[in-house]
């Protein structure tokens, strides 16, 4: 227990999710909301939206022209993609640093955690379009329980090694074992700090561990599914990474098969180049 309340402690050292984007992200989910509403909440930032209007000019969105004003921004890329870019910037801040716990370089979990969250949307997009930023979002910040744990996961990582390779282990079974509690826990209690709504605590902690069983199944399905693209694709593969096993059943939910795959990690690497461009810039 007294472990647990340390990790909570921990929490309180991470920068909270601005409430410019929990009120961008509740729009979003509105059927009613206006664009000119949530381009107000955004305008009302000079700050976001200096960083939109430089990321909307990024390689990555290959426009033709150069975009000067929120309004020009929200005009080319779409609404969409435009509360993507506000919640990436807002998100951006906790995941810069090296979790040495893991084995991620500088950058690294931000990469991975960016590039899940584009792929996620994408997903959605296909599969539920009205939640499509909810799952970015929950993609983004699927792994934040890393930023707390992974302090502590550098002073047990023999044991958690040796667990896993003499007990057949996953990574993150392990951790539960010496810890007490695993990463989609500990990513679920900081989201829930953070105030989200109880959806998106369910969505994220399911997300490590799809059983099937969950209210909230294909969203947390889309944010498994986008991490494990990631790590097949060799971005953000830690060394939890490297112990992890896929759940095939969370296909067969989703109506994919290999070839759709194949197809995804294709599309994503032609334009990884840029993307890692507009992640950095974030």
């Amino acid at each position: 227990m007294k472990f647990i309340n340390l990790l909570l402690e921990q929490i309180d050292e991470l920068d909270p999710f601005p409430e410019i984007a929990h009120r961008v992200l509740d729009l979003s989910q509105k059927s009613d909301s206006k664009m000119s509403e949530i381009a107000n909440v955004i305008q009302y930032d000079p700050m976001i939206t200096a960083d939109i209007i430089k990321m909307s000019n990024s390689a990555y969105f290959g426009i033709s022209r150069k975009v000067e004003t929120l309004k020009d921004a929200i005009s080319v890329l779409g609404l969409d993609r435009i509360i993507n870019l506000v919640l990436m910037k807002c998100g951006s801040k906790n995941f810069k640093g090296s979790q040495a716990g893991y084995d991620l370089d500088e950058g690294s979990l931000w990469k991975k955690s960016a590039s899940a969250a584009v792929i996620a949307g994408k997903i959605a997009g296909e599969k539920i379009p009205g939640s499509k930023s909810r799952i970015f979002t929950a993609a983004l910040l699927r792994d934040i329980g890393k930023v707390v744990l992974g302090q502590f996961v550098a002073n047990k990582k023999a044991k958690i090694q040796s667990l896993v390779e003499n007990n057949l282990l996953s990574f993150d079974e392990a951790e539960k074992k010496v810890f007490g509690i695993d990463q989609g826990e500990m990513s679920s209690l900081i989201v829930k700090k953070w105030g989200f709504p109880d959806e998106m605590v369910v969505i994220v902690k399911n997300s490590f561990n799809p059983k099937g069983s969950s209210k909230f199944q294909i969203e947390s399905d889309i944010v498994y599914f986008a991490h494990n693209i990631c790590l097949m694709l060799g971005i953000g593969v830690g060394s939890d990474g490297l112990a992890y096993r896929f759940d095939e059943n969370v296909m067969k939910r989703l109506d994919f098969e290999h070839k759709d795959i194949e197809l995804m990690m294709a599309d994503f690497t032609d334009s990884i180049r840029d993307l890692e461009k507009l992640i950095e810039s974030v």
